[in-house]
């Protein structure tokens, strides 16, 4: 008997073999492979820091997604947020505008700095030359306070007339070509994002992603502390260390924290729903017997997680987790349903962790540590970030607009820099300070446009509403983001490749979780009360559907006869 119109239109997802679904199943596990490969490598290769590493992380995400296009593995109804997309694609707009080419003019008013940096080292610049040669000008600026080298009286250095340039017009980067590298990491991240978001199934961002990144933070976690107890001045017992503070495979163990600070919150979220808690959640009364044992292990691991960190030494990643708790913990209580009264009250008290937190991290700044520096009175490494950050500032008032150029940091930062300061700083150590000092107040408009959107539209929803109504892994997720967040004030975690794509996976979670949310409060609004006739009418149709799908796939016996009470 053939399937009623009714039927067809109805049958679950789950009727029907794999092609008349869409892409084949095995295309959906070999791009889902692919992202565990990325999640699972690039911790292991240094955090794939080396030009190398770092190439090989971008080529792989834009291929899984152009793989995953092709296929055909979009979810039905995915839409990539408006509210995240307008940010990102003006700030690729921006960045690519500081590697265009200018005329002198209009970069002395767009980024003044640059232009004074220009006519101060390129030969021909200010003058508006066309040809110069440079040692020629060179020895124009003899007895200059840099003391220019010049050849004796009567002696030639043979590179008269040897060495040209020709200034022309100059971009607002001052490393137009590490802006571009850059950039096309934008673009990766960008890739990912949407591969995450829209192209894996539900069942990996809800149940198979997220235990990767716990069991990998907490191997990660259990290698470091080996590590640490053996350690033989080199990473993986094989690889020689010459500078920084390593824990794990990353060289820097701020970058250790960071990363598993991320999976840990992760795992809390995680650990709530194998405890019972969530939407739409039944226990049954034996239900903590059978799964104690599972609780433990769980618990376990995220305890080892946290002694991790600890033992890494990084206060940038303790105090970003207890923050993270601080601010949690008040969104929840002011969002408490009580009197008014009462609600200020409560408000009051959820703000003493917070504050207990704040006074903790400066007690430690100022008092705490065993090395402080007599010039500042503070904590040495946090002194040495202030030194930095006072360098930063007339870098950005040189170039208040435009910025220096997206990763032409390292580059710009020694001539701005405090006088008698001879650290290197390669980064801020601050990514906000850093985007400002890049990309300038336009570039940083649009940053910051994107990141209240994703606190607005994904992060605050999660963090602000009762927390046994949220998903646990976008929980989770919202904790991990914010914690990173907290942690870029004095460090540069979402530079490291491996880092920004937990980053930017986590980010993923939390999206297609306010989508879940969403789908799951309309599910639970109560049915519209119907006449007897429509509920006979749509009894009808169910019956008929039934029948339909029982003769098709011989699941359910079709009825002998509609009784008369459901309709004609």
């Amino acid at each position: 008997m053939p399937i009623s119109e009714s039927a067809q239109s109805t049958q679950p997802r789950w009727v029907g073999d794999a092609s008349e679904q869409g892409a084949p199943k095995w295309l959906s596990r070999a791009v889902e492979s692919g992202v565990w490969l990325l999640l699972l490598l690039t911790p292991l290769a240094l955090g794939s820091v080396k030009e190398r590493d770092t190439a090989l992380m971008e080529g792989a995400c834009f291929t899984l997604l152009i793989v995953a296009w092709w296929g055909g593995l979009k979810r039905e109804g995915f839409k990539f947020p408006a509210w995240i997309g307008w940010p990102a694609f003006f700030f690729v707009l921006w960045t690519l505008f500081q590697v265009v080419p200018l005329p002198p003019q209009a970069l002395r008013i767009l980024s003044p700095g640059t232009y004074a940096a220009y006519s101060k080292y390129l030969p021909g610049y200010s003058t508006g030359e066309s040809r110069v040669d440079v040692q020629s000008w060179l020895l124009q600026r003899h007895g200059t306070p840099s003391e220019t080298l010049a050849p004796r009286t009567g002696e030639q250095t043979g590179m008269e007339g040897k060495l040209f340039v020709q200034p022309g017009w100059q971009p607002v980067s001052w490393y137009p070509w590490e802006t571009l590298r850059w950039l096309s990491r934008l673009l990766a991240y960008g890739a990912f994002f949407l591969l995450v978001a829209g192209f894996l199934p539900e069942r990996a961002l809800e149940k198979r992603l997220p235990w990767l990144i716990v069991a990998s933070g907490f191997t990660l976690s259990l290698f470091g502390i080996v590590q640490y107890l053996t350690w033989n001045e080199k990473i993986f017992w094989v690889i020689p260390v010459y500078q920084g503070h390593p824990f794990g495979p990353w060289v820097n163990s701020n970058h250790f924290a960071g990363y598993v600070e991320m999976a840990l919150l992760l795992g809390c979220g995680l650990f709530l729903k194998e405890a019972g808690f969530g939407p739409r959640r039944r226990r049954p009364h034996d239900f903590l017997r059978r799964a104690a044992p599972k609780l433990a292990l769980h618990l376990f691991m995220l305890i080892l997680m946290s002694g991790a960190i600890a033992l890494a030494n990084s206060r940038g990643g303790m105090f970003s987790l207890a923050l993270t708790s601080g601010v949690y913990f008040w969104l929840q209580v002011a969002r408490a349903e009580s009197g008014k009264p009462r609600r200020i009250a409560w408000k009051a008290l959820a703000v003493v962790p917070l504050l207990l937190c704040v006074a903790g991290m400066a007690y430690y700044i100022l008092k705490g540590s065993e090395i402080q520096v007599e010039e500042t009175g503070m904590e040495a490494s946090f002194s040495g970030r202030i030194k930095a950050w006072k360098g930063v500032l007339p870098m950005i008032a040189a170039n208040p607009l435009s910025g220096t150029g997206l990763g032409a940091f390292s580059l710009s930062y020694p001539l701005h820099k405090m006088y008698g300061d001879t650290m290197i700083w390669d980064q801020a150590h601050n990514e906000y300070l850093q985007v400002l000092a890049e990309s300038g107040l336009i570039g940083f408009a649009l940053f910051l446009w994107g990141l209240v959107s994703f606190w607005r539209m994904g992060l605050s929803p999660r963090l602000s509403n009762g927390w046994r109504l949220q998903p646990s892994v976008s929980l989770g997720a919202s904790l991990g983001v914010v914690a990173l967040l907290f942690h870029s004030l004095v460090d540069f975690n979402l530079q490291i490749p491996s880092n920004g794509l937990l980053f930017v996976l986590l980010g993923a979670l939390v999206v297609v979780g306010k989508d879940t949310m969403g789908k799951e409060r309309k599910s639970s609004r109560p049915e519209q009360t119907t006449s007897p006739g429509d509920s006979r009418k749509s009894l009808s149709d169910a019956v008929l559907t039934l029948q339909g799908v029982s003769e098709s796939r011989i699941l359910i016996p079709p009825p002998r006869r509609i009784p008369r009470w459901i309709g004609p």
